[in-house]
């Protein structure tokens, strides 16, 4: 075997290892929430995640871990997800729980469609937990669409607009709270400084249809893709 052969045996080996590894992404964010209203103290929330695909990107599975300030309130997440052409189904499961030992679980299944640069999705949530001593099991459905944009060749813009039903979204002593429709936007930038490291900065909020925006939080953080 001469030397090119042996070089480019080795170059083939190489990317068929590299293949076989899938790829594995790791995110860290700081976010400063504040309250619309105003009555509420400024929180602050650390985000962390980690997510793996195959080698196909056809398998997706990860988890997500927070934790918000001032509420004293921690999250962590399990996803998996798989795609076959252009429709995608994913299902997590969520617990929360707080130094007053509030707890919640929330499994969520979802279906996405992609068309072009616009992904549609539809999904449902179900809920169960306790508030203090107080039982409570919640059903909402949700549904919107993503879309992808590429700014400059380094800047990228994500934008999602959610519209959530839910009959029951909050308990305070003792009653629940009717919401009725839930309107969620987001929009963030992606500023690519690397082919593995990216800024991001976004926006988001929840309003409340026809009363007043519930909250509102901008993020600035990074992604490193290893």
């Amino acid at each position: 075997m001469n030397k090119t052969s042996a070089t480019n045996s080795s170059q083939v080996k190489s990317k068929v290892a590299n293949a076989k590894q899938g790829g594995i992404l790791l995110t860290g964010d700081i976010v400063v929430i504040n309250s619309a209203s105003g009555d509420d103290p400024q929180q602050l929330r650390i985000n962390m995640s980690l997510t793996k695909s195959n080698t196909n990107n056809t398998f997706v599975k990860g988890a997500l871990l927070n934790f918000t300030s001032s509420i004293n309130n921690s999250n962590i997440t399990f996803f998996a997800g798989y795609r076959k052409k252009n429709l995608t189904s994913i299902i997590a499961n969520s617990s929360m729980l707080n130094f007053d030992k509030d707890f919640f679980n929330t499994t969520s299944i979802m279906e996405s469609y992609k068309y072009k640069k616009y992904t549609a999705t539809l999904g449902v949530n179900y809920t169960t937990g306790n508030l203090g001593r107080s039982k409570f099991q919640s059903l909402s459905a949700l549904g919107g669409f993503i879309g992808t944009f590429k700014v400059t060749p380094k800047i990228n813009n994500t934008t999602m607009f959610v519209m959530v039903y839910s009959p029951f979204v909050y308990y305070y002593e003792g009653i629940w709270y009717k919401s009725g429709l839930l309107a969620v936007p987001f929009t963030a930038f992606d500023y690519r400084i690397s082919q593995k490291f990216k800024l991001n900065l976004s926006f988001s909020g929840v309003q409340q249809v026809k009363d007043a925006t519930l909250n509102y939080q901008v993020l600035l953080g990074a992604k490193a893709l290893l």
